[in-house]
């Protein structure tokens, strides 16, 4: 059996009992993510047919984060090293990133456009680093953190 397979029955086989424990019937695909690398991370996209999704993502994501945690955590102690086990449950994540994006977008548009910096508080680091990110590119803005712990914010002025 390949690494790359070992791998995926010990992600498929964590992930059925887990889903089996909570009684969520659903279908689910593993995909490693970027095959030609040496790094072991897994894409894992989940598919339910009715109010399940809903379970499972939780809250802003709480449930769906919690059970990534649990997956990577369960996957270490099988493996005795570490795997990354991204966790997608219908387009939950493609969705906050894309309004992430929009919103990012928007303070950069509003930025530019009064000549005053625009704070984005409240976000993750995670949400931080996607907003980031995504207007890297753009020349006419710049983008930082300030602050500390639970208080640290996004800041987009314009250069």
């Amino acid at each position: 059996m390949t690494k790359k397979v070992e791998n995926q029955k010990i992600i498929k086989d964590l992930l059925e009992n887990l889903l089996d424990l909570l009684s969520i019937q659903c279908e689910f695909k593993i995909e490693k993510i970027d095959p030609g690398s040496e790094e072991e991370s897994y894409n894992v996209k989940i598919e339910t047919k009715n109010q399940d999704e809903g379970l499972l993502i939780g809250t802003h994501g709480a449930n769906l984060q919690a059970i990534e945690s649990f997956m990577n955590l369960a996957v270490r102690q099988q493996k005795g090293e570490w795997l990354r086990v991204n966790l997608e449950i219908g387009d939950w994540r493609k969705k906050q990133k894309d309004s992430l994006v929009s919103l990012g977008e928007q303070a950069a548009k509003r930025a530019k456009e009064t000549g005053e910096p625009q704070f984005l508080y409240n976000l993750t680091p995670q949400q931080r680093r996607e907003i980031h990110v995504s207007l890297k590119e753009n020349d006419e803005i710049e983008t930082y953190s300030e602050g500390e712990g639970e208080n640290r914010y996004l800041v987009i002025k314009s250069r």
